[in-house]
């Protein structure tokens, strides 16, 4: 009986037909590593520049029809109509536009925002605020990166506190005080 021998190996390819397989493989190789490298790249989070913001002791900068030595403090707030966490803020801002008389300092409410001030001054109107200006700004123009941002500036123009955000009830208090409100809790 004649025994068949089944090869378990692959044939082989000779010459130079072995060596062009051999760097297609390669090749093959080379680029999947190429794909993965720029899938990690792009799945990997970017770090970007801190945006610009006001901070405790800067200028701000002048705002039109805006006089900060017209009283001892300002609040400037930095809002958007359409900004979910200045609606959401608007029952503090009426509590806190509400205490005018109680206040132990005088102090002016501006409104600064992007959207165009006949259009904010509406929003604010519809939502009981009655605050002293609405400037409208170019983005970009002051140093607020998101709303709602509250400033408060002194007689001098220079930042003394802020605040962003919706904030909860103990950051809520903070600006009354600052204010000089005695806040009924």
């Amino acid at each position: 009986m004649g025994e068949t021998k089944d090869s378990a190996e692959t044939p082989r390819p000779s010459g130079h037909g072995g060596v062009l397989q051999s760097a297609a493989n390669i090749a093959v190789i080379v680029a999947a590593l190429c794909v993965v490298l720029i899938a990690v790249q792009r799945l990997r989070p970017t770090v970007s520049e801190p945006l610009p913001t006001y901070a405790a002791g800067d200028l701000m900068d002048p705002l039109e029809g805006v006089n900060f030595g017209g009283a001892a403090q300002t609040l400037v707030m930095a809002l958007r109509e359409d900004c979910r966490f200045c609606r959401d803020s608007v029952p503090f801002y009426q509590e806190l536009l509400a205490q005018e008389g109680t206040r132990k300092v005088s102090s002016q409410f501006v409104v600064v925002s992007t959207d165009p001030a006949a259009s904010m001054a509406a929003y604010l109107k519809a939502g009981g605020l009655d605050v002293q200006h609405v400037v409208e700004y170019a983005p970009g123009a002051l140093k607020i990166p998101a709303t709602p941002t509250l400033l408060l500036i002194n007689a001098t123009g220079h930042v003394e506190r802020v605040w962003r955000g919706r904030l909860a009830p103990n950051l809520q208090k903070e600006v009354f005080g600052a204010l000089g409100i005695d806040r009924a809790d």
